[in-house]
């Protein structure tokens, strides 16, 4: 039982691993194409989302405590797709270190 809930926890690990990958990705473009007040959100955003996959390829022990989720809510529109994205990915990640502490 052990070993299929190690299975499932690489599994998972791996996903939020690639969608972190992406989201860094598409954080890079706006800030690139962004003005200077919308940039220092954005590269916070960057930071706590490179944190947080930094975290997960070390094996994550504790989970890291990030402030974007209220940023976001706080000051993005409710239909903006990559703020919609980073907040399941913060989802995401709380559930896989759950997992984690479990095993």
């Amino acid at each position: 039982m052990k070993n299929t809930k190690s299975e499932k926890f690489k599994q998972d690990q791996m996903i939020v691993k690639k969608e972190g990958e992406e989201l860094i990705r598409e954080l890079e473009l706006r800030i690139s194409n962004s003005d200077n007040i919308q940039k220092k959100l954005l590269e916070t955003l960057h930071s706590e989302i490179f944190l947080i996959l930094s975290n997960i390829k070390n094996q994550p022990q504790k989970r890291i405590i990030i402030s974007y989720p209220h940023l976001i809510v706080e000051s993005w529109d409710y239909s903006d797709e990559l703020g919609i994205r980073l907040l399941n990915f913060n989802d995401m990640y709380s559930k896989l270190i759950e997992h984690q502490l479990q095993l």
